[in-house]
């Protein structure tokens, strides 16, 4: 190397601060000092816009910052100084010419490095210490880095794309020593504008859990080349962090751990708010697929956040000492995408009966099968990898036999891609130790098993000669070594757990293999303390037949998934679920559906566990009080079982029977036709009969104790209002009732719709009373007369109806001088302030919606409205609260909105309008307790098959001998259903008392 001279020296400090020039300043451009012009950070933010220049860069302005300064130190030190020596032993010698620096001093020495000019050095006590990071960077190396281009090893740079414990791109990426203690989480990064992290809060190393980086990605060659990963912490509570890695073949590691250095060359750093590097290079060793990354901490309280990791083929000076290295996450999702779409279209091969793309296959074997030995007490135990062969040794059989059964032989559920079998291989050995290396074989066998079955029964493998290939019968005279063992569909080691049985003549020693060779030529390792029996059943199959069975594989399944994905269906869950001592409580699973919970499998978990899941609903007579527990549910396709949607989770809570001893809870009710009623709220006088908790109901509504405030036909709005005229009207004689909520009559001069029926008698002597909203004419009806049908003559209802009296519904009783006033109602009515008001409402609201986008229009602006009402309840007293009452879906079959509404509405539009209703009211109430506002789930605890009217038992069409009930009326349930929402209540109400 030439002598440094002082223009060096000058060039290099110029390049350092045209270095910190581009990182910092608020300029677009800058000139170097050959009159090069550059754009500045700031000039990139300008042109790209800052979340893309850091996306598309893969750094920041606080990195570019954090290298200026570091740079900028070194250079301003040694500048100031000017203590420049040829060798670090040189610059802490003080008898050298010249002199040596003074103890805790700084010097500069010219750097080995090929992108580094000076490496700077303290003197530590008279040792020469350099400090890592802090080097003057050449000017080649700064413009013309050696690492453009180099591919960061590790896809997601920032870990804004992956989930931990998720692979991608068809590779292992990540591995856990325990997958059922998840210790990563992503958070939102400390470093990166836009990148976030992996956050690990648990101590120790009881569980270990981080990336694997796939040297395939790399394009190294295992057993010659080297690999350099860095990472970039974080951390809080003092965190003593290390990041170890390891080489592995599958989930066999294929060397130690290697511990990662700091910039000090520390194996630990302690974490703060500025982040700190780790790195370490190892040579990959032979078989190597991947390397496996395991930041932990070791501090009581603390926290480590993982920011960045990169890696790349080589030492650490072939790739970048900070994240600045290509995120090649887009281009392996661009390849993937185009490696599937040219897998898809390749031919099926006949040989293998289909690619290993499209199906897996597996082959069954046919013929006269006579058992020439037996084994007794068979079983398996499940093994991951390395366990991959198993066998045993058995004196001469004396018997001739040409196949050999597996009875039962199992593996790890959760075995890798890697390590699922594709094939299952069988030996037979002949010798006085036939488990050794070198004793003849007299035989093999293979054959294919599907990768996806984790338990394989009575499996059968035909023998062959191990030269020729033909099919043999074997009959030893000597000691045998009967074997089987699993390879995967790259002819590598796959998982298999140990076949247990026992034969007639062992010799009393199993053996196992985890080496990676081929079994046939290897010593078998001694089955030791456990020594459990293998067995295997020998066969003689007379003209034996071997045949594939071909199913979907999984990355036929995977790839069709991930260019397709499964829609799982949209489902609703109230926030809690109320159960009260010694009473029933449903959660029925179509009431949650937004379309049908047919097209579906469901599972229901509960903890603690509680409950029954039964064909419809999941079911709960609670015990006792239950003061936290929740309750999860998964949707599956009914075709694969795969879960298809998120995990849904309620909290569930039961009260005593003794809860609210004492208390009077003062209760008003507002709602629609299904609580006008009366029914729920007699279902809570009927329940606080002999309950320690009393009830008074209020209203101007109702008789006798069970008061309301319910109005049949009403909507929100009309509660923010003066509310509808109707009329009710006596009438007699009719045979069809109407559809409610659709029918149209007029008296001549006044246009009504039917809002509410009431009823009773034989079909063409039906009496009682209908309640009338008015459409359009004058609002003073005849006191009697005949309402003709009108509008929509399809819809239910006789052509004419007699109506003998009529009378006119009281409006808005919450109405008061222009605005709702709940308090002023009150006083107006000599009520006391209430504990609760509740209201049921939203099957008028959703009911004619068309869309699922009016649905949901619909229902956000009904809650605005909604917003008012409990604005006013909420200001009546300090100590009132509100409660929304979820509406249930419709009856579950057509043949009730046939019934009534003829061809108007169909049932499926209305479940999703009243579905997406409480989905929206979930939304927006869930999370308001401490506002005095809950949700009450009454609408999933109704059952829409039996607690809804039925008609009477007639032929199921005119030339049928058989005779059905159908469901009558779409949105009103029988008396059951009515008091199952008045059940609902009071279970709230016993938990919230």
């Amino acid at each position: 190397m030439a002598a440094i001279t002082i223009t060096d020296l000058n060039n290099g400090k110029l390049d350092v601060e045209l270095i910190e020039k581009l990182a910092t300043s608020a300029e677009f451009e800058a000139t170097d000092r050959h009159g090069n012009t550059k754009k500045t950070w700031a000039g990139i933010e300008r042109d790209l816009g800052a979340a893309y220049a850091v996306e598309t860069t893969g750094a920041n302005r606080l990195a570019a910052e954090i290298a200026a300064a570091s740079s900028a130190t070194a250079a301003d030190i040694a500048a100031a100084r000017g203590n420049t020596y040829p060798t670090p032993a040189a610059g802490v010698n003080p008898a050298g010419t010249p002199p040596g620096v003074p103890v805790n001093a700084y010097f500069t020495v010219p750097s080995p490095s090929a992108r580094d000019s000076l490496d700077l050095y303290q003197n530590v006590a008279g040792a020469a210490v350099q400090q890592i990071g802090k080097s003057i960077p050449n000017a080649d190396a700064v413009k013309k880095p050696v690492w453009t281009g180099v591919p960061n090893g590790w896809p997601d740079t920032f870990f804004t794309h992956s989930t931990p414990g998720v692979d991608f791109f068809g590779k292992k990426r990540w591995h856990s020593s325990n997958t059922a203690v998840p210790t990563l989480s992503v958070v939102p990064g400390s470093v990166f504008l836009s990148g976030k992290a992996l956050q690990r809060s648990v101590q120790g190393t009881a569980v270990l859990e981080g990336p694997c980086i796939q040297v395939s990605d790399l394009g190294i060659t295992p057993g010659v080349d080297k690999i350099t990963v860095f990472g970039l912490f974080t951390g809080t509570g003092g965190a003593v962090i290390s990041m170890p890695v390891r080489p592995y073949n599958g989930n066999v590691a294929t060397a130690g751990q290697a511990a990662g250095l700091s910039d000090a060359g520390a194996t630990t750093i302690v974490g703060s708010v500025v982040g700190q590097r780790m790195r370490v290079t190892i040579d990959v060793p032979a078989a190597t697929t991947h390397v496996w990354v395991y930041p932990y901490h070791v501090t009581a309280g603390g926290a480590l956040k993982f920011e960045a990791l990169w890696a790349f083929k080589g030492d650490v000076n072939q790739g970048p000492d900070w994240p600045t290295a290509e995120s090649i996450f887009e281009r392996l999702q661009m390849t993937q995408t185009a490696g599937e779409v040219a897998e898809q279209a390749r031919t099926l091969e006949v040989v293998q009966g289909a690619t290993e793309f499209g199906f897996d296959g597996k082959v069954v074997v046919t013929g006269l099968i006579t058992v020439a030995q037996g084994v007794t007490s068979p079983s398996s135990v499940a093994r991951d990898l390395a366990f991959r062969g198993w066998g045993e040794t058995i004196s001469a059989p004396g018997v001739p036999f040409n196949a050999i059964r597996i009875k039962m032989v199992t593996r790890y559920a959760l075995v890798a891609d890697v390590g699922k079998w594709h094939t299952m291989h069988g030996l037979v050995r002949v010798g006085p130790t036939p488990h050794l290396a070198g004793t003849p074989i007299q035989a093999v066998g293979v054959t294919r098993v599907l990768p996806s079955e984790d338990t394989l029964i009575d499996l059968i493998i035909l023998l062959r000669d191990p030269v020729t290939g033909a099919l043999k019968t074997v009959n030893p005279i000597d000691n045998v070594f009967l074997s089987a063992w699993a390879q995967n569909a790259a002819g590598g080691p796959a998982a298999l757990g140990e076949p247990r049985a026992t034969m007639p003549n062992t010799l009393g020693q199993s053996y196992y293999t985890v080496a990676t060779g081929n079994p046939e030529a290897l010593t078998w390792s001694a089955f030791e303390p456990a020594n459990a029996r293998i067995g295997f059943e020998l066969l003689n199959i007379t003209d034996p037949v071997e045949s594939t069975e071909f199913f979907p594989s999984q990355k036929l399944a995977d790839s069709l998934s991930g260019l397709a994905p499964m829609v799982g269906p949209e489902i609703i869950m109230p926030p809690y679920i109320y159960g009260v001592q010694g009473r029933e409580c449903n959660l029925y699973l179509d009431n949650l559906h937004v379309d049908d919970a047919d097209s579906w499998l469901h599972d229901v978990n509960t903890s603690p566990a509680n409950g029954q899941q039964l064909g419809d609903c999941w079911r709960w007579v609670p015990a006792g009080a239950l003061a936290a527990g929740t309750l999860t549910l998964t949707t599956h396709d009914r075709r694969t079982g795969s879960q298809v949607g998120s995990t849904l989770t309620a909290q569930i809570r039961a009260a005593a029977t003794s809860a609210g001893a004492g208390q009077n809870q003062k209760l008003l009710f507002l709602g629609d036709s299904r609580w006008a009623s009366g029914v729920p709220t007699q279902t809570l006088l009927d329940n606080a009969v002999g309950d320690p908790l009393t009830i008074t109901l209020y209203g101007t509504k109702g008789a006798g104790a069970n008061k309301h405030e319910a109005r049949s036909g009403w909507r929100i709005a009309d509660y923010v209002g003066p509310g509808p005229t109707y009329r009710s009207v006596a009438v007699d004689g009719v045979t069809i009732p109407p559809g409610q909520n659709a029918t149209q009559y007029t008296d001549g001069a006044t246009v009504y719709t039917v809002q509410d029926i009431s009823l009773t008698g034989a079909p063409g002597a039906l009496a009682g009373t209908l309640v009338l909203s008015i459409d359009s004419g004058p609002s003073t009806p005849p006191a009697s007369g005949t309402l003709t049908k009108t509008g929509n003559l399809t819809r239910p209802g006789d052509a004419t109806i007699n109506f003998t009296s009529t009378a006119t519904l009281p409006g808005n009783p919450l109405w008061i001088g222009g605005a709702v006033n709940v308090g002023q109602y009150l006083t107006n009515n000599g009520f006391p302030k209430m504990n609760r008001i509740g209201m049921s409402i939203g099957t008028n609201d959703g009911f004619a919606s068309t869309t699922d986008e009016q649905a949901i229009a619909v229902a956000d602006a009904a809650f605005l409205n909604l917003d008012i009402i409990i604005a006013s309840a909420l200001a009546s007293d300090p100590g009132t609260v509100f409660d929304i009452i979820m509406p249930p879906p419709p009856a579950r079959y057509q043949d009730a909105f046939g019934v009534s509404y003829g061809v108007g509405q169909p049932r499926w539009r209305f479940k999703r309008n009243i579905t997406l209703w409480n989905k929206r009211l979930i939304a927006k109430y869930a999370g308001q307790e401490a506002n005095r506002i809950f949700i009450v789930p009454g609408g999933p605890s109704i059952d829409t098959v039996n607690n809804v009217p039925y008609g009477d038992l007639l032929p199921a069409n005119s030339r049928s001998a058989i005779s059905i009930k159908r469901q009558i009326n779409g949105v009103h349930q029988a008396s059951g259903g009515s008091q199952q929402d008045g059940d609902a209540y009071w279970a709230f109400l016993k938990c919230k008392v």
